[in-house]
């Protein structure tokens, strides 16, 4: 029975390690990828969102700190979200776009898999 149970835990821990490395290689593309985009104000919400997993009340409020001193609108959620769907929208043209949208997207949960290990 113990020989058992610890082949079933010795299974589980390599499949969260799949997991966990696939995870951190979408991780670093991700990153990659925020990285090279151009426009300073989208990569911030983009890092922000994702990166930094806040939600999009804190990416707001970051990025009113980040911008205090312009004269432009406050930042919002809801505007937030706009440009961030905006970009990914115009900028997912093809295939391996889309394929990156969905690798950031499955970079949010990365944060439960990093308590395993």
């Amino acid at each position: 029975e113990e020989d058992r149970l610890r082949r079933l835990l010795n299974k589980r821990e390599q499949t969260l390690k799949k997991e966990y490395d696939r995870l951190l290689e979408q991780t670093t593309e991700a990153e990659e990828y925020i990285a090279g985009i151009d426009d300073i104000e989208i990569r911030n919400i983009l890092s922000l969102y994702y990166i930094d997993n806040l939600n999009w009340i804190q990416v707001a409020h970051r990025m009113n700190e980040l911008y205090s001193g312009s004269s432009r609108k406050k930042y919002t959620d809801s505007s937030c979200r706009q440009k961030h769907d905006r970009f990914l929208e115009k900028n997912t043209l093809y295939k391996e776009e889309r394929d990156k949208k969905a690798m950031m997207i499955g970079l949010r949960f990365r944060s439960y898999y990093h308590d395993f290990f």
